[in-house]
């Protein structure tokens, strides 16, 4: 019984989704007559179907992609059966992205063949459009090309000497040691002469107060101090000097 019913529900999926794609499609109106005006005029030859079954076969992509750059596809079948007019969906995918198109501009093969998402692949045609409106020089072709809002940044290497790379790793690990101790106060050895308050050889820099004292500023430490003369019984206490230590 459920299976009974599984074709129905499959095609019900299958013409909704139908039905959003040609919606979207009809957004993209204005971008699929330019994609098929480009192959047109770079073929030589009007089409003389709507654009799906136009390029459905994939021989008229092959013819396409040959003429922007020669060889691209080596074979273009003509035979009527699916597989291979597939194949020259794939073949024309295939050269397309050795010629720099994204693998997220790509179309799958049945978006085309079975007009599943057309919008795909108007908007893969008009990515490789875009690439061949910055590249054509590469393959000697001069146009015509594709008028397109799609935009492809022209690559920017740059080289570098053994010198060159040997000095950024080296300010590269100096930035690693010092990132992040911009705001630290490096603890320095000072020597200190005379009344050290047994702080000699201590890394605690010349500041007086610590960080960690900084609120105490009004406690006064109280250090063993040696008084001459007469200090009443407290030659030795540690009733302080009035001074605040370092700590």
């Amino acid at each position: 019984f459920i299976g009974h019913h599984y074709p129905q529900i499959n095609m019900a999926l299958e013409a909704e989704v139908r039905a959003k794609g040609d919606a979207k499609l009809a957004g993209m109106q204005h971008e699929l007559e330019q994609a098929q005006t480009w192959i047109e005029a770079v073929t030589g030859e009007p089409f003389s179907q709507p654009f799906a079954e136009e390029l459905k076969d994939g021989s008229k992509l092959c013819n396409f992609i040959n003429c922007i750059k020669a060889g691209s596809v080596k074979k273009v079948n003509t035979s009527k059966l699916a597989f291979k007019q597939m194949e020259n969906i794939t073949n024309f995918l295939k050269a397309a992205k050795g010629m720099g198109l994204g693998q997220t501009d790509v179309f799958d093969t049945i978006d085309l063949y079975e007009a599943r998402d057309l919008t795909k692949v108007v908007m893969c045609l008009h990515a490789f459009g875009a690439i061949i409106n910055v590249d054509a020089s590469k393959y000697g072709f001069g146009g015509p090309f594709l008028e397109t809002g799609v935009k492809i940044a022209k690559e920017n290497r740059r080289s570098y000497t053994q010198e060159q790379m040997a000095a950024q790793r080296a300010m590269a690990g100096q930035t690693a040691i010092n990132a992040g101790s911009a705001g630290v106060m490096e603890r320095s050895e000072v020597k200190k002469g005379g009344i050290t308050f047994g702080n000699d050889n201590a890394g605690a820099g010349d500041a007086g107060l610590s960080a960690q004292t900084a609120g105490s500023a009004g406690v006064m430490e109280r250090v063993g101090v040696q008084k001459t003369g007469i200090t009443f019984g407290n030659d030795q206490s540690g009733s302080g000097d009035a001074g605040l230590s370092a700590q």
